[in-house]
């Protein structure tokens, strides 16, 4: 488990998602799938959520967004991003995805 941590630890997530093309179409071809489901404000969770590039649009999409993350170095940049862009997100590290599920508190409409 450390590995991966150290993996993502050291690499620039932000700069994957954003130079390659094909982290481009898969952001927008999920976003294309997703949407229909998410016309009114929801409650959305994702599971390893990174930076919060999906995170930040469901948010900015005016949904409540649940993030879930194992890289504390990849957290600090998804909050610091929140917050520059005046967004709330509930930000979990490395959280069991079956609490998620399980507390009736957490009504969540997708999973991603």
């Amino acid at each position: 488990m450390e590995e991966l941590i150290a993996q993502y630890a050291d690499g620039d997530e932000d700069a994957r998602l954003t130079r390659q093309y094909i982290a481009q179409l898969e952001f927008d071809t999920t976003m294309h799938l997703l949407t229909p489901y998410l016309q009114t404000p929801k409650r959305v969770c994702e599971l390893g959520a990174a930076t919060g590039r999906y995170s930040l649009t469901f948010a900015g999409d005016g949904h409540t967004v649940t993030a879930v993350e194992l890289v504390p170095q990849q957290i600090t940049m998804m909050r610091d991003k929140a917050q520059m862009l005046g967004l709330e997100l509930d930000i979990h590290e490395a959280m069991p995805a079956r609490c998620l599920l399980s507390n009736p508190i957490r009504k969540i409409s997708a999973l991603y």
